[in-house]
C-alpha cells in the first residue's frame, strides 16, 4: 500500500491513494467522525514515508555486480580458450617436428624398421594424451569459472533481497510504532474530535 503512489503508482492492488487514506480505512478511523481528508490532514503528517534510496542503491549495486560477473566470466572463458588453443598448437607443432626429424634420420640412414614406426605411433599417442589432458583441464576450468559466476550472481541477488527486506521491515516497524502512538493520543477513537 505504501508503494501505490509516486514512482510505484498507477493504482496497484489498493488503488492510487495516499498512504494515510489506507491507514484510515484499515484502522477504522471513519468511526472518529472525521472524513478521510480531515483525518489525513491532522494525522497523515506523522506517518513515516517510505524512502526507496537504500533499495534503489541495492538494485544498482546488484546490476553492477551482474555486469562485472558477466564481464569476468566472459574474459575468463576467452583466456582459457586461448590458452588451450595455444597449448594444443604447441603440442601439435612439437609432435610434427619430432616425427619429421625421425623420418629425416630414418631416410638419411635408409632405415625402414618396425621400431621407428612404433616410436612414431608412441609419439602420436603421447601427443593425443597431452591434448586430451589439456581438454580435460579446460573443461574443469570452464566449470570452475561458471560456478564462480553463478555464486556471484546468487550472492548479489541475496544481498539485494536482504536489503529490500530490511528496508521494508524498518519502514513497517516505524509505521506500526507511529500507529501505536496515534492510537495512544486517540486518533482512532470513536466520535472524538481532537482538533
Amino acid at each position: 500500500a505504501f508503494m501505490d503512489e509516486g514512482e510505484w503508482g498507477e493504482g496497484g492492488e489498493y488503488g492510487s491513494q495516499e498512504f494515510a487514506f489506507d491507514v484510515y480505512d484499515w484502522f477504522g478511523a471513519e468511526s472518529t467522525g472525521k472524513g478521510r481528508e480531515q483525518w489525513a490532514a491532522e494525522y497523515g503528517m506523522y506517518l513515516p514515508t517510505y524512502d526507496p534510496t537504500a533499495a534503489n542503491l541495492a538494485a544498482q549495486e546488484r546490476e553492477l555486480d551482474y555486469r562485472d560477473a558477466e564481464n569476468i566470466y566472459s574474459l575468463a572463458k576467452d583466456i582459457n580458450n586461448q590458452v588451450y588453443a595455444t597449448a594444443v598448437g604447441d603440442v601439435s607443432a612439437s609432435a610434427a617436428t619430432d616425427i619429421s626429424k625421425s623420418k629425416q634420420i630414418a631416410g638419411g640412414l635408409g632405415l625402414r624398421s618396425g621400431t621407428l614406426e612404433s616410436a612414431t605411433t608412441e609419439a602420436l599417442e603421447s601427443s593425443q594424451n597431452k591434448v586430451k589432458g589439456l581438454r580435460d583441464n579446460l573443461i574443469l576450468k570452464l566449470e570452475e569459472d561458471k560456478n564462480t559466476y553463478n555464486n556471484v550472481m546468487a550472492d548479489s541477488t541475496l544481498h539485494y533481497d536482504k536489503t529490500l527486506h530490511e528496508t521494508k521491515s524498518e519502514f513497517y516497524d516505524r509505521t506500526l510504532a507511529m500507529i501505536d502512538k496515534l492510537t495512544d493520543i486517540g486518533a482512532f477513537d470513536e466520535g472524538e474530535d481532537l482538533s
